[in-house]
């Protein structure tokens, strides 16, 4: 089975790909672990990439499909599916990959939103704290260090990360939320979009997800 699984900054993609992956035994497909995966592989794809992120810009849309499509392709012939997390952004992404995809005859078989409310982003990305050594991560809600700003493992200061500033967080949005829904509204036209809210417990969000599936 071959899915994509969207949602903004903070609703938990990442972490229910990885799960459900496991449970329906196909890969979880990360946009910054593939351009990572394909720097350390040192193949002549890795290469470009590498080249690309040394110079500190950013990968093209088609390189990234490169990417994607390098590694769908060798699960295509293994017989095995993915869960695609983090691409496409943007609808020109989306249609460039749909075309890619199409070309090769793979097809998508479902499209997993993961709906979280901007407030419960906001609360859940600005109560984040990282360990200036370790880089372990807390929460001041969900899971709070023994001693306030301080790392249990190391005792060095925990620090809110640029990104977890509330203002960048809601730009964050702006832009998730401006590029996002014409996405869905693409693959709506060719598939049912499973609307699955993420404010549940995690657990709970995984079975409403399988059920999706099933």
């Amino acid at each position: 089975m071959n899915i994509v699984i969207m949602g903004p900054p903070g609703a938990g993609k990442g972490t229910q790909a990885s799960v459900i992956a496991g449970k329906i035994d196909a890969k979880h497909l990360s946009s910054g672990d593939l351009l990572r995966e394909a720097v350390a592989s040192g193949s002549d794809l890795g290469k470009s990439v590498k080249k690309v992120m040394d110079s500190g810009a950013l990968v093209s849309d088609d390189l990234m499909i490169d990417l994607i499509m390098d590694v769908v392709m060798k699960l295509v012939a293994d017989s095995k599916g993915f869960l695609l997390d983090g691409f496409p952004r943007t609808l020109v992404q989306a249609e460039a990959l749909n075309e890619k995809f199409a070309d090769a005859g793979v097809q998508i078989d479902k499209v997993i939103n993961l709906d979280v409310k901007s407030e419960t982003i906001v609360q859940r990305l600005s109560g984040r704290r990282v360990c200036t050594k370790c880089k372990s991560v807390y929460h001041v809600d969900s899971l709070p260090p023994k001693v306030k700003g301080i790392c249990d493992n190391d005792g060095e200061e925990l620090i809110i990360r640029s990104d977890d500033q509330e203002a960048v967080i809601r730009q964050r949005l702006k832009i998730y939320d401006d590029s996002t829904f014409p996405i869905l509204d693409f693959y709506s036209k060719s598939q049912e979009v499973f609307q699955v809210s993420g404010e549940l417990q995690m657990d709970e969000v995984t079975g409403k997800i399988l059920e999706a599936l099933s």
